[in-house]
């Protein structure tokens, strides 16, 4: 046998004998610490295969779980991301979210186990906002727009200083300027709500929100009259999102500036928002 052969030999034997030696415990180690480096570089397929290979070894780990639930929501595969979530939380009953989680994925496909799954989680911590925040989404999906409302509602009255139960509430209160702009009209009022919901979204946000400084700019502009706030909201969101470095939000911002203006018949404001998108 040539000399390189027999070295290539000799190593896939000594590699061979350590996967041997080695116990499940640390080979799973090994799987999560090889999966979380592919996070950190944004290689999510070889992070995937890495967490089910963890999972064959230890199926009933709830960190795992719930990571590869994250990325396969991430890939679309909705009804395996869902079986995952509901073995993290069937694992750590504790893990409210990942119940949360599992009945929104579900909410197309099995309606009913979607509203069973954020009761059973009520019955067990019945203070907890993040379920009334599911039961938002849900109820938004299903066109109630009044169930919505109170579950949102809710959730900020539960946990008012946490930013993520007034993203609800502003996104309840889009959703349902929207439906009423289709019948016909939108009171006042709903406009000011949410308006409202969005300013004190960015006052509770470490250095401002940009998503709620665009969308209060929006709701402004539909409400008619002010002109001059909406389009100073809109160069904040931009600005505030150039400050962050942060191309994606930029155009985001952008683009919706550039929408408001083209409805509006502002060409020069149009030119300044497509300006910032090719910027």
């Amino acid at each position: 046998m040539p000399a390189r052969t027999s070295h290539t030999a000799f190593l896939a034997l000594a590699f061979l004998l350590a996967l041997a030696c080695s116990s499940p415990e640390e080979r799973f180690a090994e799987h999560v610490q090889r999966a979380k480096g592919y996070i950190a570089e944004n290689r999510d397929d070889d992070a995937l295969i890495e967490l089910q290979s963890a999972l064959k070894i230890n199926p009933d780990d709830a960190d795992v779980n719930e990571q590869l639930a994250g990325l396969l929501k991430q890939r679309g595969s909705i009804q395996a991301a869902a079986f995952h979530y509901g073995e993290t939380y069937r694992l750590d009953p504790t893990r409210v979210g990942a119940a949360v989680d599992q009945a929104i994925l579900l909410w197309q496909t099995a309606p009913r186990r979607s509203h069973q799954i954020l009761a059973e989680a009520k019955t067990r911590f019945p203070n907890d906002p993040r379920i009334y925040r599911g039961e938002a989404t849900l109820a938004a999906s299903q066109k109630d727009m009044d169930a919505a409302l109170v579950a949102a509602k809710h959730a900020v009255d539960l946990a008012p200083d946490d930013p993520q139960n007034w993203a609800a509430l502003g996104a309840v209160y889009l959703q349902r300027t929207r439906d009423l702009r289709k019948q016909g009209s939108v009171p006042e009022q709903e406009y000011l709500a949410g308006i409202a919901v969005f300013e004190k979204l960015d006052s509770l946000t470490e250095g401002g929100h940009v998503g709620a400084r665009v969308e209060r700019a929006r709701l402004l502009a539909n409400l008619g009259g002010h002109d001059d706030e909406a389009v100073a909201g809109f160069r904040s969101a931009i600005e505030l999102a150039r400050s962050r470095n942060d191309p994606s939000a930029v155009v985001y911002a952008a683009r919706r500036f550039a929408g408001y203006a083209r409805h509006a018949g502002k060409h020069d404001l149009q030119s300044e928002a497509l300006r910032d998108i090719v910027d």
